[in-house]
């Protein structure tokens, strides 16, 4: 299953993310470090892949379950990395942290428009993101527009 939010941008196909990454239970797009409740994996509920493999089902149950956190702590990437961490120590979840090179959070750019265009016309070496992650956290739907359209990645 592939989880994302809905202001994701897509600029390649999903299979170029799943082929590309190793064989895990579950893939995450890094949010960046400015959230320290969501450390030491920087993940994002934003977007992610989980397989059908036992462990990756119990996660994503562990996750619901703790929906108590996700209130009390507002937020639902600090609790995923939370139960992350935690399943990887006791279970031994195998899970891949996607590069923002391959699926770029806003968050990790700190939002600005100015780098997230950057980004996607990213030329050479530096190639530009397969998907574009805009975070539900943080960010209301109009400053996500905002945002999107002053890094003129609003199609509509």
């Amino acid at each position: 299953m592939l989880w994302q939010s809905p202001g994701t941008l897509w600029f390649g196909k999903p299979d170029d993310i799943v082929s590309s990454s190793p064989v895990v239970e579950v893939m995450w797009a890094y949010k960046g470090r400015a959230d320290a409740r969501a450390a030491p994996f920087f993940s994002s509920f934003d977007f992610f892949a989980v397989t059908g493999a036992e462990r990756a089902v119990h996660l994503m149950h562990e996750i619901i379950l703790h929906f108590d956190l996700v209130l009390a702590w507002d937020s639902l990437d600090a609790v995923a990395a939370y139960r992350l961490s935690e399943n990887n120590a006791r279970y031994g979840t195998t899970s891949h942290m996607m590069p923002p090179a391959q699926a770029l959070h806003a968050e990790a750019l700190g939002h600005a428009p100015s780098r997230l265009k950057e980004a996607r016309e990213a030329k050479g070496e530096l190639k530009p993101p397969t998907v574009i992650v805009v975070p539900t956290e943080g960010i209301t739907p109009a400053q996500a527009k905002t945002m999107l359209q002053e890094a003129d990645l609003w199609f509509i």
